[in-house]
């Protein structure tokens, strides 16, 4: 089967500091971004970075710092105790942060305060 378009490009605010772990050998970062529909509504999704980028978005993914990301969408799909399950994250590509809440970031600013990183060929280990 052919590869078909599956791009996403997501503006929001960092919901809570984002939590690294290993995986195997590789590092994953997880962290949730908060995108506004309207003044009183909202979703949450799940945002899941990889090795390098791993690294990056740990340093800047902090709660209330306003990002944009883009990466894959992907949807996870389980059977528990007979009951389906499923998640919905998106696999960081590219991730930009707009504006800081945290006073001390170790990041690699611009002089508009914005972090940006190019596509990386990584692939996730799975």
């Amino acid at each position: 089967m052919a590869k078909t378009l599956n791009t996403v490009i997501l503006e929001g605010y960092c919901a809570k500091d984002a939590v690294t772990v290993m995986v195997g050998e590789a590092k994953k970062c997880e962290f949730t971004l908060g995108v506004n529909h309207s003044k009183d509504k909202a979703s949450f999704i799940t945002v899941d970075a990889w090795n390098d980028l791993a690294d990056i978005a740990s340093r800047i993914a902090y709660k209330g710092n306003h990002l944009i990301v883009r990466g894959e969408l992907f949807i996870d799909t389980w059977k528990n105790n007979d009951k389906w399950n499923s998640k919905t994250h998106v696999k960081l590509s590219e991730i930009r942060l707009l504006e800081t809440k945290k006073k001390d970031t170790s990041t690699a600013n611009n002089e508009n305060g914005e972090v940006e990183v190019s596509w990386l060929s990584e692939e996730a280990p799975f």
